[in-house]
């Protein structure tokens, strides 16, 4: 089927703005006032780069943790000018505290379960920019949610948008991007093999590093283990090509390693897991029109990002070393504050940023 586009009775084009910006925001220096929930490694590194960003003021956080709900959110971040602002619990509390502009969410990755934040501040009239890797097209799994946040958003006058490094830039808006210049694409294929060894220690045990790969064949079963979103990132590029998709086919294998590895975090000796490969195919027609390959691991010798797309003409795109997810990330969310606050309400998807 085609995945339909945000709900709304004028929902537009992907990638045109439907109308004029909505107005600049209320803090008297012109700077837009965000709040950071989920005080991971991403969230603090949030944090920690808008402080440097011109025209953004970051006013709170909150964070479910009692480790950190209660404590400086400049000693938590390690930013001397927030130091003196409490980290809080409960974000309606927070939200209801001083008035805000953003919420920047960095507080989990499947969309039901960080939609009552983004209702929070939805309800409050505050624009939303999240991580959660389902947020970047939710309209696949949960399109009765989706359509009803879209609406609430719409009803409330602002915008909710997902975004990040993967999905939401390599696997999803690149590709649709290249393929713009493709006067007949025909197929999509990108293959991204990172090597975790240098990335955060939660996406480390995400993957599986140390497992014994019966235990690890479980977790997948149980739907523990694989990338979130790499589905949603598919979904996304068909959305965008306006190609109409039979079905999705979804495989997640283990990668076992042939040698002792460690980290900071953790360790995998011979043949327990080291990573992971995770693709998805979109089938149109019997084919297989888009072909999206994700392999992680510790030690990966030769990380890479590469886009394919046959058609006329071909287009080949490669980034060798591929590009770092972390830092990426934090990019992506800090670059559409601005974007989400002046466009049109409702729930976007990141092509329609602007």
């Amino acid at each position: 089927m085609l995945y339909p586009r945000p709900a709304g009775k004028d929902a537009g084009v992907i990638g045109v703005p439907r109308a004029a910006p909505r107005g600049t925001p209320m803090s008297e220096t012109g700077a837009l006032r965000i709040v950071v929930v989920g005080l991971g490694p991403i969230g603090r590194e949030v944090v920690r780069w808008a402080t440097r960003r011109p025209g953004i003021e970051v006013v709170g956080a909150a964070d479910i943790d009692p480790t950190l709900a209660g404590g400086d959110l400049g000693v938590v971040t390690g930013v001397e000018a927030l130091q003196g602002r409490a980290v809080h619990e409960r974000l309606e509390v927070l939200l209801d505290e001083a008035p805000v502009d953003v919420m920047v969410q960095t507080s989990g990755s499947r969309f039901l379960r960080v939609l009552p934040q983004i209702e929070a501040a939805v309800r409050r009239g505050v624009d939303v920019v999240s991580s959660a890797e389902e947020m970047v097209y939710p309209h696949h799994r949960h399109p009765r949610e989706a359509a009803d946040l879209d609406d609430l958003a719409r009803l409330k006058e602002v915008t909710v948008v997902g975004t990040g490094v993967n999905p939401g830039f390599v696997m999803d808006r690149l590709p649709s991007t290249v393929a713009a210049v493709c006067a007949a694409p025909l197929s999509v294929r990108v293959n991204r093999v990172v090597d975790a060894a240098t990335r955060r220690a939660q996406l480390q045990r995400k993957i599986g590093v140390g497992m014994e790969p019966a235990v690890f064949a479980e977790a997948v079963a149980s739907g523990r283990m694989g990338h979130v979103g790499l589905v949603e990132s598919a979904a996304l590029l068909a959305h965008a090509l306006e190609w109409d998709i039979d079905h999705f086919e979804e495989q997640i294998e283990p990668v076992v390693a042939d040698r002792p590895l460690k980290t900071a975090h953790v360790a995998a000796q011979p043949g327990q897991v080291a990573g992971l490969r995770h693709r998805v195919r979109g089938i149109a027609g019997g084919t297989v029109a888009i072909d999206l390959h994700l392999e992680m691991l510790v030690g990966a010798p030769e990380p890479v990002d590469e886009l394919v797309i046959e058609g006329e003409p071909p287009l080949r795109l490669r980034f060798p070393g591929g590009i770092p997810g972390d830092i990426a990330t934090v990019a992506a969310l800090l670059d559409a504050v601005p974007r989400v606050h002046r466009a049109t309400p409702g729930l976007k998807t990141v092509l329609e940023l602007v």
